[in-house]
């Protein structure tokens, strides 16, 4: 018979901490990515293709190539470990 799924263990037990109940701390802990997923890159990205050239500043495309490259690491990641069921 096979044994039914358990979620992964942790590979280091984290020691428990006043802080970890934390309302702040827990929004923290889960919100950072999505942050810089709906809010950081595509302002950065925004402002590197309409807003710069609009002001009459239009930045490098070296600069544009980085935010492309991290909101790809950022967005890359997240598809990874959606399909190790990480995330």
């Amino acid at each position: 018979m096979a044994e039914p799924e358990t979620a992964p263990k942790p590979q280091m037990a984290l020691p428990e901490h006043p802080i970890r109940s934390n309302v702040i701390y827990q929004m923290f802990d889960r919100l950072w990515r999505p942050a810089l997923g709906w809010v950081a890159c595509p302002m950065a990205v925004l402002y590197a293709t309409v807003l710069a050239p609009a002001t009459g500043h239009p930045l490098s495309d070296g600069y544009l190539i980085q935010v492309l490259t991290f909101s790809g690491a950022i967005y890359g990641l997240k598809t990874f470990e959606k399909t190790k069921g990480v995330a």
